[in-house]
């Protein structure tokens, strides 16, 4: 996973850009991105990235978005257009298809997040 960039920001003239569109976090595989994760503040609603997250997947063209405020997940299948609340990312499943000999970097937005990335891998390399 890792930040990515959508866009650079509209050209406002004289050089000058508007904000940049960045997914906070995008997992992919092999150069293949799999999934678009925005994060917001515990204190506000899980759905509150969705918008956001929906847009970046489909500009990506992903077939998952998440949205979550690290209490509460809530995914949308982009293929499907299936929305629905899950306990856990699909990392997991993206883990068990991933050869683990490859290196990865991964950005956490949080030390609970980082905390569970390591717990995944760590399962992944003991089961």
């Amino acid at each position: 996973m890792r930040h990515e960039v959508i866009t650079p920001g509209r050209l406002q003239g004289t050089g000058v850009r508007a904000a940049q569109d960045i997914a906070d976090y995008v997992l992919t595989y092999r150069n293949h991105k799999l999934a678009v994760i925005e994060a917001k503040r515990r204190d506000l609603a899980d759905t509150e990235g969705l918008g956001q997250a929906k847009k970046y997947a489909e500009k990506l063209q992903t077939r998952f978005a998440y949205s979550t405020n690290g209490a509460g997940i809530y995914q949308v299948d982009m293929t499907t257009d299936a929305e629905q609340y899950v306990s856990q990312y699909r990392a997991k499943l993206f883990m068990d298809i991933i050869d683990q000999s490859e290196k990865s970097l991964v950005f956490c937005a949080t030390q609970d997040h980082a905390r569970a990335v390591r717990d995944a891998r760590n399962l992944r390399n003991i089961g």
